[in-house]
């Protein structure tokens, strides 16, 4: 018998096989005991993981097993839950993410993220997606010139099992033809774009993407506020652009604005029900590149301005008894009580 990790008992049959799912201390405990395991915890594709968290999922026990327990691990599942899938979907959803997984389970070493990214590419394109046929097709149906939805969708991710049970009230009856159900799970744009240094052509890429929207005849209200944040995230990358051209030495900026835009990103990356902008990645990765200054002009301007109102208090007599005493008497006794 094979069963969730759930069934790990002091009264469990030795001969049953025990399948950790809700974290890789189950699976441990299950080889210490003398059982058979299997890891599925960390493999799940329905959770819109990359390839690369899956891919560096740690499958490394020798140091905490000893031979015999280690033995006892026959390996692991990718698992793919279909509450928020159907059949037309199935396909972009298990590949090519699941080849990362089987690496990892078949490899006794890890690679470097990229290098396993490159091996993936070259699969995907030959046996699992070698032409955008189906994905141009179910865009189609949002617009009459999908070339520019795709340029939208490419740099969007629908979000995992934990982001989609709590927006809406699903059923088995409910359709799954939504803008985020055509969606790849991974950004493969985005993931290219970040390791780009050229200004000139993020900064070109950055005009396109404002001047997507034109282009998107859409009624979808997702789709339409997805490109009016677009807009947004390539305004705040172009004047990031801008900042970078003119302080390459002293790449300091203000706190306050250097915060505000993290919060600004945070908003555009998630403001969708269910999809993720991921296209914020590449605009956070250029204001990383700054160091955040909390010394800037307004607080400076209250330093020097908190010693003259002082001064000024303590010159004028009916200020300093009829409001400075009475509010620092009022102060010492709230503190007091």
């Amino acid at each position: 018998m094979m069963g969730w990790d759930e069934i790990s008992t002091s009264n469990l049959s030795r001969t049953s096989v025990i399948q950790s799912w809700r974290s890789k201390a189950s699976l441990v405990d299950a080889a210490r005991r003398g059982y058979r395991a299997i890891l599925s915890y960390g493999f799940y594709l329905d959770h819109m993981e990359s390839a690369k968290y899956h891919y560096k999922n740690d499958f490394q026990i020798n140091t905490i097993l000893n031979e015999i327990e280690q033995k006892r691990i026959l390996g692991g599942e990718a698992c793919l839950w279909t509450e928020y899938i159907d059949g037309n979907m199935a396909h972009s959803r298990i590949w090519p993410r699941t080849a990362s997984i089987a690496e990892r389970l078949w490899s006794s070493l890890y690679d470097q993220s990229e290098c396993m990214y490159d091996r993936l590419a070259k699969m995907d394109k030959k046996f699992f997606h070698s032409n955008n046929e189906q994905y141009m097709k179910d865009l189609s149906r949002f617009v009459t010139n999908p070339i520019s939805l795709k340029l939208l969708a490419d740099i969007c991710e629908p979000l995992g099992l934990q982001g989609r049970n709590r927006n809406r009230n699903y059923t088995s009856e409910t359709l799954l033809n939504r803008f985020v159900d055509i969606l790849k799970p991974e950004s493969e744009q985005t993931r290219q774009l970040r390791k780009i240094t050229n200004m000139s052509l993020l900064y070109s890429i950055f005009t396109s993407w404002k001047l997507n929207k034109l282009s998107i005849d859409s009624n979808d209200t997702e789709i339409l506020q997805l490109s009016e944040n677009l807009v947004q995230l390539s305004d705040i990358g172009i004047n990031l652009l801008k900042l970078l051209d003119k302080n390459r030495e002293r790449k300091i900026i203000s706190a306050r604005w250097y915060y505000y835009q993290f919060y600004m990103l945070k908003r555009l990356e998630y403001e969708v029900s269910e999809i993720r902008l991921a296209g914020v990645r590449v605009v956070r990765d250029l204001l990383e590149e700054f160091d955040p200054c909390a010394f800037d002009l307004f607080n400076l301007s209250l330093i020097l301005f908190f010693p003259l109102l002082i001064i000024f208090v303590q010159r004028v007599t009916f200020i300093r008894r009829r409001l400075l005493l009475p509010c620092l008497l009022f102060c010492f006794h709230s503190c007091a009580r």
